[in-house]
């Protein structure tokens, strides 16, 4: 691919340092798993792909309060074939440090998953630490989950029980990541085809015990899931021990992605979805709310859709939970079927769905496939909530050769990307802002004006044939560039560019910007 050297002028104007309350953006890494507080900015954990593998790299972001991308660092070691975390709580934040735990990966010396604790140094942009417990787990295991207690940690993973069985175990480490003791839990019997047993939350309780939240899939049914696939609650001491375990439903739905909280009156909200029944669509798919003593009895079993029936039956997929001081939960994940949105549900400290947010990014582009998602949720210090996920579509005319990026949205406390949109509107767009670029047609230079002033952005423009012929400040691009100050925006020489129409994509200040313009 052929990159040209061109000159950026961009404008050095005034960058003001309130804290906004809402914006989005796209980021390096293909997904963003989580992201945290750090002093007036935010640092966004995800993924980006390997470069000579198919598995994934630790990608780390710092985010200011309005979405500019103030640094990114990708982690790369050419003796690692990959290190990925799975989940938004394999990932803790302590001081200046972002620990997580995930599996090391070696694809070519045993085909190995080492279950791995790691920690990135945010001061000295890094990975400095990555402790393996594969002698603790077993063959090809996995981390997922990272708390702590007290000055220790707790892991949660899982074993390789047998073939094509894996459960999970818990680690309990101390401030070294050293292991002090362990815990496996089984779920019996085994399946000759595959039987594999998901921790998707560790819940902390007051006694010093957990709730664990898995899904229990056996068999295969010739398609994404299994023949049986339940979600299951396992009560744990402050040992580990297990001291009951409960299921939501029968083998008749396909459930996924358990979630729970302890509510005021001391039982738990339990939340799962079905988008699945047996080999086929669930066409009453919904996501489910129910109660459950502390000795594991589910009642008052309800559709969320029962409470807001603007919420129509699809497949949903909730991929993280919070809980405010005032027993509030908001769950957020994805939404099956067009336009395949991201969602933030809350339900009040009663157990009842007060409202529901739809996130549907770029809605004008014409792409033939879209998704939006959002896998972690954390509070903010003005009261509203930051969001990691990804956006992916395939080539259309807004991105020529198709994207899969990290996504954050930051909205306020009702969840709303624009300012009083009330409890019962739904749906919110995350659309892209005009770039204006004059003289056009060009010769020579052209200079683009966005609709907030800027001295940092990242800019890509392709051809007609959707070839990239540009990239400027993405992770690892070496092409030169200078900026000057200017008085009208970003100005750019394209004199070496061919003559024909070109699309530009410009990301600033926490907003995505697209325009077109003609070569001569």
């Amino acid at each position: 691919m052929k990159y040209f050297f061109i000159s950026i002028l961009f404008s050095f104007l005034c960058i003001f340092s309130y804290a906004q309350e809402r914006f989005y953006n796209l980021y390096d890494g293909w997904c963003i798993l989580n992201v945290s507080v750090y002093e007036d900015e935010y640092i966004a954990s995800g993924l980006d792909a390997h470069p000579s593998t198919s598995a994934n790299m630790p990608q780390f972001i710092t985010i200011s309060n309005d979405g500019g991308i103030i640094n990114s660092f990708l982690y790369y070691n050419d003796t690692i074939d990959g290190l990925e975390g799975r989940l938004s709580k394999s990932y803790f934040f302590q001081g200046n440090n972002v620990l997580f735990v995930g599996t090391l990966v070696d694809y070519y010396k045993s085909y190995s998953l080492t279950p791995i604790l790691a920690n990135y140094n945010i001061i000295s942009n890094e990975i400095d630490t990555i402790i393996s417990y594969n002698y603790v787990e077993g063959y090809n295991s996995i981390n997922y989950l990272l708390d702590t207690i007290d000055s220790n940690y707790v892991i949660i993973g899982t074993y390789h029980y047998a073939d094509n069985n894996s459960f999970p175990i818990l680690v309990l480490a101390d401030e070294n990541g050293d292991t002090i003791s362990t815990k496996r839990y089984e779920f019996l019997p085994t399946n000759t085809i595959r039987r594999r047993v998901f921790p998707y939350q560790l819940l902390k309780l007051p006694d010093g015990g957990f709730l664990m939240s898995c899904q229990d899939e056996v068999g295969y049914a010739g398609s994404y899931h299994a023949d049986i696939q339940r979600c299951c609650f396992l009560r744990l001491d402050n040992e580990g021990n297990e001291l009951w375990r409960s299921y939501t439903t029968n083998s008749d739905t396909i459930t996924f992605h358990p979630f729970a909280a302890l509510m005021p009156d001391g039982d738990f909200l339990i939340t799962w979805s079905d988008p699945f029944l047996a080999d086929i669509l669930n066409p009453d798919g919904a996501i489910w709310l129910a109660r459950m003593t502390d000795d594991g009895f589910i009642y008052g079993k309800k559709k969320v859709s029962s409470e807001i029936t603007e919420i129509a039956p699809n497949r949903f997929y909730i991929n993280d939970s919070y809980q405010d001081d005032s027993g509030n939960v908001y769950l957020t994940g994805e939404r099956g079927g067009l336009p395949y949105p991201a969602f933030l549900l809350k339900v009040n400290s009663q157990g009842i769905s007060e409202w529901y947010r739809e996130y549907d990014c770029f809605p004008d582009d014409d792409a033939q496939a879209t998704h939006t998602k959002i896998y972690g949720i954390t509070p903010t210090e003005d009261g509203g909530f930051i969001m990691g996920g990804e956006y992916f579509c395939s080539p259309s005319t807004m991105f020529p050769s198709g994207t899969q990026q990290g996504l954050v949205i930051k909205v306020d406390s009702m969840g709303c990307l624009e300012e009083g949109c009330g409890t019962t509107n739904i749906r919110h767009t995350i659309n892209a802002l005009n770039a204006e670029i004059y003289p056009n047609p060009a010769s020579k230079k052209i200079t683009i004006t966005l609709a907030k002033q800027t001295n940092t952005a990242k800019i890509k423009i392709y051809d007609a044939k959707a070839c990239l012929l540009v990239n400027i400040g993405s992770q690892g691009v070496t092409q030169s560039h200078t900026l000057t100050n200017t008085q009208t925006g970003i100005e750019m020489d394209v004199s070496q560019l061919p003559a024909g129409i070109y699309t530009v994509n410009i990301w600033a200040e926490g907003k995505f910007y697209v325009g077109k313009f003609v070569k001569e």
